[in-house]
């Protein structure tokens, strides 16, 4: 059985089967097929320069070579910090228990650009909890979907479809209001100031 996403609010612990939502399942999807004149499916290939050879998919394949052209095989890649320090992976956090953080401030997941939407199926929901949500609150727990090098916010909320988790990534932008902005004369001084003036050139 597939783990799933686990989290404590308090004392109370609630569990969900966690699937990923696509615009296939929303929608569905199509998808074009050339056939020729036998009916049968055509399949891309690929012609070389000289036009020697036809390369059929699963003929090409990408490689990583170092600095003396020596294939290097995927699995003996690390992963450094900044300053070349080997970083440890981290573990999957489906099926491990996951203190739930908030209620947050709304503003907080606008700070995020959400690269995934989970469909969060409550198989044990804790009444405190499942009133929090469909009151409009909102809670984040990191999340790494399998083992990897760090984690991602996952914002969990409540609307009358359903429990989501939305896969957050700082956007690293900082917001600014329209009262923050001032009248642009300091921009455009800085750039007449910067123009040159040909008439020293003569």
């Amino acid at each position: 059985m597939a783990k799933g996403l686990i989290v404590k609010l308090g004392e109370h612990t609630s569990e969900f089967k966690i699937s990923r939502l696509s615009r296939d399942k929303i929608y569905g999807k199509k998808r074009s097929v050339v056939i020729d004149d036998m009916d049968q499916e055509c399949k891309a290939a690929l012609l070389t320069a000289d036009g020697d050879a036809l390369l059929v998919s699963g003929n090409t394949s990408s490689m990583m070579i170092d600095e003396d052209f020596n294939s290097i095989n995927r699995k003996a890649l690390r992963a450094v910090d900044a300053d070349g320090n080997p970083v440890d992976k981290v573990p999957s956090t489906l099926g491990v228990e996951q203190a739930l953080q908030g209620p947050i401030d709304p503003t907080r997941l606008l700070e995020h650009v959400t690269t995934a939407v989970y469909v969060l199926d409550p198989e044990e929901m804790a009444p405190e909890l499942l009133e929090a949500l469909e009151r409009g609150e909102i809670y984040e727990v990191p999340f790494a979907y399998r083992s990897g090098y760090g984690t991602n916010p996952l914002f969990i909320l409540k609307n009358e479809h359903g429990c989501f988790g939305l896969l957050g990534s700082p956007t690293n932008f900082q917001f600014c209001a329209p009262e923050d902005q001032d009248d642009g004369n300091a921009f455009e001084d800085d750039l007449m100031a910067d123009l040159l003036d040909f008439a020293e050139l003569f």
